[in-house]
């Protein structure tokens, strides 16, 4: 099961996002501001990897659409279950969703870059600059999560260790 470019040519721009339900009218905000700086010269391939929006929620986030953008709803869960036979669980802190982000290069492969934004955002400027920024033979790029730098003082002991000994990080601020 593999996820397909729904535009043909250049100027086009593949972007993820992951949320369930609750978070539809937060990823409307995001999906607003993203259009509202969008470029008329590129084309937005949005794709939501999800395992339950209901289609009045879906319905409304399509009617937000101009010309130069297509939404598409990737059930994760699904794919997960025909291919692992297995449920993803969430933790406490994190939502289930938190972690479909890891299936972009299995199911977007015929995509040269994808761009996941999580799903409470808001976008000040054309997303297009995030696609021109050079990799450096780099799979992966990613900002350091602010939250963290603010709730580092609440966190405890616990979430340091976590922050050192799981994800090696030297400072917790650099999560």
């Amino acid at each position: 099961m593999e996820i397909k470019p729904i535009f043909k040519g250049e100027n086009v721009l593949p972007i993820v996002f992951a949320f369930n339900d609750e978070y539809s009218k937060y990823f409307a905000v995001a999906l607003q501001s993203l259009i509202e700086n969008s470029s008329k010269n590129y084309k937005y391939d949005i794709v939501i990897f999800t395992s339950s929006i209901r289609q009045r929620n879906q319905d409304l986030l399509e009617k937000m659409l101009p010309n130069n953008f297509k939404i598409r709803f990737f059930n994760v869960a699904d794919f997960i279950r025909n291919i692992f036979n297995q449920e993803v669980k969430s933790s406490n802190y994190w939502s289930v969703e938190m972690y479909y982000r890891m299936i972009i290069p299995i199911v977007m492969k015929n995509y040269e870059k994808v761009l996941y934004l999580d799903s409470d955002i808001i976008c000040n400027n054309d997303v297009k600059e995030l696609f021109e920024i050079d990799f450096n033979e780099k799979q992966i790029l990613a900002v350091s999560d602010t939250f963290n730098i603010v709730s580092e003082i609440n966190e405890g002991p616990e979430r340091d260790l976590f922050n050192r000994k799981i994800l090696k990080l030297n400072k917790n601020h650099c999560y």
